[in-house]
């Protein structure tokens, strides 16, 4: 049996997407040593007004002066001008995060035929009748087995009964089993996304849920470090999650996946700071679901009680108090029965009351992402009828980010006075990890694999 070259590409770690895709958005900084006190990161309670910055109140200025902002107000007609465009005619840049199912985008039938010998390009799951373990070669077999439906027809309905017809993801799921204890599945993640994607088209979900809770693992991982030995299964319920948004046809699919992330919260496995091997890490598939509620508008769907169910589960996977009270405050602008700018606001007042600031409190104000945060807050918060605090909270933006709240061009010149947030403390690249496996899984994450 012809094997696929594997890619040769150095290439960055399953952990570091999740890192970049949103974990390291809440990732608890290292900076976080130079606050002034513990109580700095702590919510400020409802009734604890005393703390809390006044509306009529300037917003403090951590990093620069307030003589360093550019364009300062020269009238009231000026200032009126700022609050009105961002008020009414701010535009909201569009999320660049990837739809369910864009992945298969990039299948092309005849590039993968050129990777695979002659007899499987014309019938991919003759491959799983082989004895042998290649999982490469049977990632591209079932790839083939989807593009070629693609091709046959564009029609999801139509694709789901070639699907439940041929059963090739029970198939390969079958096969695999049999050779479980020489299958290196978190090293070959890309063979796990068309299997799910099949078999979710064919419906046996509840043999995912059983394949994920077995106790035992591959023996080709029980070398390897406790991370390596669970990441598969990381894969497996971040894949389950997009293809049950893929191939559901009522354009409520976000509620399947958040009923299946609540499922794998409430599971009970071993305890993991003991590093067993019956762990099911959620945090890459929370925050796939979170950037489909927040940035593609998924959150219009969602049924509001699943929805804070999620918003509850938070706690679980973003530690730090800070972020998380800025994750609950984003999850609330999108409500589907009850947005609410409120916690947002409660926000920002204990944000600008922190005097001095630790650094790491600027990082939610350092991208064109904490622009939108702030643009949709005082949107929301003007057609609630409350102009006061939504003209305060573009105070604070523009004190916080002159350089993107500017009635002026983009020409300033913004190299003579420090930003904020990463660009102050610029985080240090990860050392090299000298390993193959990684670089492979690295070929994959940077080929758009996990997207």
């Amino acid at each position: 049996m012809e094997r696929i070259a594997e890619p040769q590409d150095s290439q960055r770690r399953w952990r570091s997407k999740a890192r970049r895709d949103g974990a390291g958005a809440y990732k608890s900084s290292n900076s976080r040593a130079e606050s002034t006190s513990p109580s700095c990161i702590l919510p400020i309670t409802a009734g604890d007004s005393s703390k809390r910055i006044k509306l009529t109140e300037e917003p403090t200025i951590s990093v620069q002066s307030s003589q360093d902002i550019p364009d300062k107000f020269s009238d009231k007609a000026h200032k009126k001008a700022y609050y009105r465009y961002y008020l009414r005619n701010a535009y909201v840049k569009p999320s660049k995060v990837e739809s369910p199912g864009d992945w298969l985008l990039d299948l092309k039938v005849p590039a993968i035929e050129k990777l695979l010998p002659a007899h499987l390009c014309e019938r991919p799951l003759d491959f799983f009748s082989d004895r042998s373990i290649d999982l490469r070669t049977a990632q591209k077999c079932l790839e083939l087995h989807v593009a070629k439906g693609l091709v046959a027809s564009q029609d999801k309905g139509l694709q789901l009964k070639r699907f439940r017809a041929c059963r090739g993801g029970v198939i390969a799921l079958n096969w695999l089993l049999i050779h479980y204890d020489d299958a290196d599945l978190s090293d070959n993640t890309g063979f796990l996304k068309p299997l799910i994607h099949c078999l979710v088209a064919e419906k046996p979900t509840d043999l995912i849920w059983h394949w994920l809770k077995v106790e035992h693992i591959p023996t080709a991982l029980s070398t390897q470090p406790w991370k390596e030995r669970v990441a598969w299964r990381s894969a497996v319920l971040r894949f389950l999650v997009e293809s049950q948004v893929y191939w559901d046809q009522d354009d409520k699919g976000i509620n399947l996946a958040l009923e299946t992330l609540s499922h794998a919260w409430s599971i009970r496995f071993a305890d993991e700071s003991r590093r067993g091997d019956m762990v099911l890490p959620k945090t890459l598939t929370s925050v796939w679901v979170m950037k489909q509620l927040l940035l593609k508008g998924a959150s219009a769907t969602a049924d509001p009680n699943l929805y804070d169910d999620f918003i509850f589960t938070l706690r679980f996977w973003i530690k730090d108090p800070v972020n998380r009270e800025h994750a609950v405050s984003k999850m609330m602008l999108r409500h589907p029965s009850k947005a609410s700018a409120q916690p947002t606001l409660d926000f920002l007042r204990h944000y600008c009351a922190k005097d001095p600031r630790p650094s790491f409190l600027c990082d939610p104000f350092n991208s064109w992402a904490g622009y939108g945060y702030l643009v949709n807050c005082a949107q929301w918060l003007n057609e609630a009828g409350d102009t006061a605090a939504a003209c305060w909270v573009l105070d604070v933006a523009r004190a916080e980010m002159p350089e993107y709240f500017s009635m002026r061009a983009r020409f300033n010149d913004t190299d003579a006075r420090p930003l904020l947030g990463a660009a102050v403390r610029p985080l240090q690249d990860l050392p090299p990890v000298g390993s193959e496996r990684w670089d492979r899984r690295k070929a994959y994450i940077d080929s758009g694999g996990l997207k």
